[in-house]
């Protein structure tokens, strides 16, 4: 339920700042990017603390969501998009090799 609870909390703050006038100083477009830049950052940063591969594709799965809604016949945000979902998978793999790692040098 992490990465839910990441994209979820991310997106209540968003709609708050928005409500209140935030999001007027940037385009829409540019608001969305600054967003799933930060989620994409607090993936990484759980991957890194907490060593949790379920949260970091559960975050994966809301940046596709999060794209697939807000741009669904342009691909102004595709390349973003996709430079973040591969750090995010490329942190998934060095996860896995690191903690493959700890088990055989515990053993």
């Amino acid at each position: 339920y992490l990465g839910w609870m990441v994209i979820g909390v991310v997106a209540n703050v968003s709609i708050h700042l928005k409500q209140y006038g935030f999001e007027t100083t940037l385009a829409g477009s540019a608001w969305t990017s600054l967003m799933i830049i930060m989620v994409g950052m607090i993936a990484l940063w759980l991957l890194a603390r907490t060593d949790s591969i379920s949260a970091a594709i559960a975050i994966i799965w809301g940046i596709i969501g999060i794209y697939v809604k807000q741009f669904p016949s342009g691909t102004s945000l595709l390349f973003q998009v996709s430079v973040i979902l591969t750090i995010i998978l490329v942190g998934i793999g060095i996860a896995r090799i690191y903690r493959k790692r700890k088990i055989i040098k515990s053993a």
